[in-house]
């Protein structure tokens, strides 16, 4: 594709060369001897709150996240997410584990009606393999829309620093193939923590994007612990002045991703309710989460009591049609179907009635003649 026609900005990187920086840069990466919460903390689940997030916020999130770019976009024209098309791609690609991404199809200002999409792919450290993995996806993409303008961004959640650009090149004989494409190392963020918290005024992706550092870092650098930090966060929402539906939103969003442990949850419910009183707006979402939680146990509960119930009467049900069909054969040989559809509708009583009548009954009319 010409260099006029692509939205991306020249930056220089190598593929080895940003794996050397990046591994001697970030204290984070993999390597170094950090460890990240484990696979089942409910924290490191970043992959649907993403997706909803970009999907709710893709202004918010490139007006933040990728400043150069969101001005070549006529938000004025409305978007759309081609999920079905992506997941489609991801699958002809090979992609292995699932993250949180996007394909979105937009309008910039200078390609008119040429089409423009958008891909953007959530991952927490960007790890080996996963620039070809992301040309993977170009690639496929590229296949489907010969003639499209694509832009491929990355949000490395776990990442503090790195290069601006990740390279993946394929070298044959005499001709190399090169993909360059945007990354954002998100935990960058904590450097610069009072900008972020100004940019959280009028943009509220900023909200999203400080849930998600406060889950990873403990509640760094709000304070302490991801008890005080969801709760300093949850306080700080309310004093952006967005409307009710963006608080109600992006609170969503903020317990999704700030979870906490059981005896934590109840402190942040106190929490919520001294909240309430200090503002106009009632904090009801806590109370509400929590007795909805409550009530989806009891229900999830409740429903498997009423299924094994139900799944028993079901099962003594047929096993006393069989037990009928099989005397009644014996009896008088071979059904007929008028036989069977009676005791297809016949209730538990009726069968059980039928079944006392077998051996004294002259014939098959007999056993069904109305009880007198």
């Amino acid at each position: 594709m010409p260099d006029d026609d692509d939205l991306r900005g020249d930056v220089a990187g190598d593929s080895a060369a940003m794996a050397a920086a990046v591994e001697a840069a970030d204290p984070e990466a993999p390597g170094s001897g950090t460890a990240g919460p484990e696979a089942g903390d409910p924290s490191s689940d970043y992959d649907s709150p993403w997706k909803e997030a970009l999907e709710r916020y893709f202004e918010p999130f490139m007006a933040l996240l990728w400043p150069a770019l969101h001005p070549r976009i006529d938000w004025a024209r409305p978007l759309r997410f081609l999920d079905k098309e992506l997941q489609q791609i991801v699958r002809d690609a090979g992609s292995g584990r699932r993250h949180a991404d996007k394909l979105v199809q937009v309008s910039t200002h200078e390609h008119g009606a040429r089409l423009v999409l958008v891909h953007v792919e959530v991952e927490g450290r960007g790890g080996k393999g996963f620039a070809a993995r992301m040309y993977r996806y170009y690639s496929r993409l590229r296949d489907v829309h010969p003639d499209a303008v694509i832009e491929t961004l990355a949000v490395l959640t776990r990442r503090r620093r790195g290069p601006a650009t990740m390279v993946h090149r394929d070298r044959g004989l005499s001709s190399t193939m090169e993909f360059r494409f945007g990354v954002v190392h998100l935990a960058g963020w904590l450097d610069r923590w009072p900008a972020l918290e100004a940019a959280a005024g009028r943009n509220p992706f900023a909200v999203v994007v400080m849930a998600q550092l406060l889950a990873h870092h403990e509640g760094a650098p709000l304070a302490a612990g991801r008890l005080r930090g969801k709760i300093r966060l949850t306080r700080m929402l309310y004093g952006y002045g967005y409307d009710r539906q963006d608080v109600l939103e992006l609170y969503r969003l903020i317990d999704w991703m700030i979870a906490l442990s059981p005896d934590d949850e109840t402190r942040f419910v106190a929490a919520g309710e001294q909240l309430e009183k200090e503002q106009t707006m009632a904090f009801v979402l806590t109370a509400e989460r929590v007795g909805e939680r409550k009530g989806r146990a009891l229900g999830i509960q409740e429903g498997l009591r009423e299924g094994m119930e139900k799944g028993l009467e079901k099962g003594q049900h047929a096993g006393q049609q069989a037990l009928l069909r099989r005397q009644l054969s014996r009896r008088f040989g071979p059904l007929p179907s008028w036989v069977e559809s009676r005791i297809a509708q016949a209730g538990p009583d009726e069968l059980l009635e039928w079944a006392d009548r077998v051996l004294d009954a002259p014939g098959l009319e007999g056993v069904f003649e109305p009880k007198r």
